[in-house]
This record gives C-alpha cells, sequence and structure tokens, in this order.
C-alpha cells in the first residue's frame, strides 16, 4: 500500500520537499545506535545531525516550483506523512 500511494507522487519532487522530514527522523536511531556501540561512536549523532544531514541538505537541488491546484487537492485529502 505504501508503495502504490509513493509511486502516486513525482519522486524527485517529493525527496526534495520532504527530505529534511525525512531525515530528522533518523536521528534517534543514529543515537540509539551510537549509545548501543559506545567509545567513539558516541560522537556519531552529532557529527550525523550537524554535518552529513547538512551536506546532503545542501547538495540537493532545491525546487522553486509550485504546486498546481490539482496536487495541493490531492496533498490535503492524503497527507504523505
Amino acid at each position: 500500500m505504501f508503495l502504490k500511494y509513493f509511486l502516486l507522487f513525482n519522486v524527485k519532487v517529493y525527496l526534495m520537499n520532504d527530505l529534511k522530514y525525512l531525515s530528522a527522523l533518523t536521528i534517534p536511531f543514529s543515537a540509539f545506535i551510537s549509545l548501543f556501540l559506545k567509545e567513539g561512536w558516541l560522537f556519531l549523532t552529532p557529527i550525523y545531525t550537524f554535518v552529513f544531514i547538512s551536506l546532503v541538505e545542501s547538495l540537493i537541488a532545491v525546487s522553486t516550483e509550485n504546486y498546481s491546484g490539482k496536487t495541493i487537492e490531492k496533498r490535503l485529502k492524503k497527507p504523505s506523512i
């Protein structure tokens, strides 16, 4: 079901617009990994959060396109998150 819903939208636009929210959801996972591995891995979460995510967001081109009226209606009826 998720895959069917995911393919309804243009994947490129979807990923560019929602990448910052999706990447924020991975921060607790990196915190869990760093606490589980201990020692030098404790710096994994700050490095992942402030370096890796920032670099990825700056390298991905930002879409300046506005949604069409039809797309706005679709996204309001079925929010992606």
